[in-house]
């Protein structure tokens, strides 16, 4: 069976809480040339998407975006090969503290723009507002292991699934490092890859083992938050 285009989403959904605004990179990746192919991007939590961004290589990218009621489609062209990498800024609505929500799905599609036909997995674009002692500001330590927990996320559901573990056991060694045992032992379950299954990451856009969890946050968030 021929490699299928596939888009990899790359960003941090930490925000403070006053936040309203959530950039993501994605990386389209066509093995082939084929067929004209369009981003879709279906909005959830995300009021509106501000802007589309073609940064490598970089180019002007909302002349070409097609708005509707419910999200916006960016058209990528016919007849190339590659990896184009775009950037989206989504304004968001207001939401809750310490959960792990969708901000918005995207995928690939082809097609009549009525009848659009999927093309690989439906990404989530996920937003989690969260609230440190002593403000809303991330320390560099939460913040690389979060980077670290989200790297895998995205290996995992590229189907990379050594890069996925490699990703998180090196969360791991940072929540051990910074003495964050609740963190540790929910990323034991994500080391162990038998506990996930691509189904949920595709279906709901998240799986059952909880993400880190911030010492200020409520203790019944843990129950909610999800790390991919």
């Amino acid at each position: 069976m021929a490699e299928q285009p596939d888009l990899v989403l790359r960003h941090n959904p930490f925000l403070p809480p006053a936040a309203r605004r959530l950039r993501t990179r994605m990386v389209v990746r066509v093995p082939s040339p084929g067929d004209e192919l369009r981003i879709r991007i279906r909005l959830r939590l995300a009021r509106a998407v501000r802007a589309v961004r073609r940064v490598d290589p970089p180019a002007y990218s909302d002349a070409g975006a097609i708005r509707t009621g419910g999200g916006v489609e960016v058209p990528l062209g016919a007849g190339w090969s590659g990896i184009r990498e775009y950037e989206v800024e989504f304004e968001l609505r207001d939401g809750p503290d310490g959960e792990d929500l969708q901000a918005a799905v995207v995928d690939l599609v082809h097609g009549e723009p009525d009848r659009p036909r999927p093309t690989g997995p439906v990404r989530a674009v996920k937003v989690h507002w969260t609230r440190f002692p002593g403000g809303s500001r991330i320390s560099r330590s939460q913040r690389d292991l979060a980077d670290a927990i989200w790297a895998g996320c995205t290996a995992y559901e590229s189907g990379d699934l050594a890069d996925a573990g490699r990703y998180w056991a090196q969360a791991c060694r940072r929540a051990r490092r910074t003495g964050d045992n609740d963190s540790l032992r929910r990323l034991s379950l994500l080391v162990a890859a038998d506990q996930i299954s691509p189904d949920d990451v595709i279906a709901a856009g998240r799986v059952g083992t909880p993400v880190l969890r911030p010492s200020g946050a409520p203790s019944d968030a843990a129950d909610r938050d999800r790390a991919c």
